[in-house]
């Protein structure tokens, strides 16, 4: 689970710190601007202050608790993560409240990593949306070239796979044509009878598929706005076939 890789949104504070003034990455805590340089997701940032997880577990849940208390600083929150495991479905529910006096405004994301029974990258694996997308930048803007790699866009809604690509990894962004309520995405193995269904309950910003030659990933993004004294909550259900 991650938060802010600043591709499209920055972690709460860092465009307003100096260097030598905190920022928050929300699920890893208060950190130190250290130079004027752009933020970089990369870079090993001072941690200020790294706030306990609280993990409480059961035989069929999870929860992770971390918080984040404002003072002295204008951001602050408390984050739970609730996973559950039903039959053949997980379900995540996310709840962020802002503890803070400004709003938050992030981006969340899930590498959602799949390989069924070992079977590496191959053209056996069909990724389909709910929505129909375009290929784009990370930032959003559309792509005026077809794709060349080991992705490649069959139609709006589908996508396959080259494994003959020279690149050893890709990643796709993708955007939708219009403004959909709810995001879903599916990827199938033909050959091993196998799928995954991913439901997000939130609009699809732009999202991504990264690939490597040992998995393909569906990085269905969400985007959070929670005002002061507010608490955000979203959640992902998957679905096992």
């Amino acid at each position: 689970m991650e938060f802010d890789i600043g591709e499209r949104t920055l972690p709460p504070g860092f465009d307003e710190c100096a260097p030598g003034e905190a920022f928050v990455k929300i699920g890893v805590g208060l950190l130190e601007r250290d130079s004027p340089a752009p933020y970089s997701f990369g870079h090993a940032y001072p941690v200020r202050i790294r706030p306990e997880t609280i993990l409480t577990l059961d035989d069929t849940s999870a929860r992770f608790r971390q918080l984040l208390q404002a003072a002295p600083d204008r951001f602050g929150y408390d984050l739970t993560v609730d996973v559950w495991l039903d039959d053949t479905t997980m379900t995540i529910d996310y709840t962020l409240e802002n503890l803070g006096s400004e709003t938050i405004n992030t981006e969340q994301y899930l590498h959602n990593f799949c390989c069924f029974d070992g079977a590496p990258l191959s053209a056996a694996y069909t990724v389909t949306t709910s929505y129909e997308c375009e290929v784009c930048d990370s930032t959003g803007a559309l792509l005026a070239k077809p794709l060349s790699g080991p992705v490649r866009q069959i139609d709006s809604r589908t996508f396959g796979f080259d494994p003959s690509a020279a690149e050893d990894r890709a990643k796709v962004f993708v955007r939708p044509v219009r403004s959909e309520p709810t995001q879903q995405w599916s990827i199938t193995h033909s050959e091993t009878g196998t799928a995954l269904t991913v439901e997000a309950d939130q609009s699809p910003p732009v999202s991504a598929i990264y690939v490597t030659r040992e998995q393909i990933s569906l990085e269905m993004n969400v985007m959070i706005g929670v005002t002061p004294g507010d608490t955000a909550r979203w959640s992902r259900r998957y679905t096992f076939q």
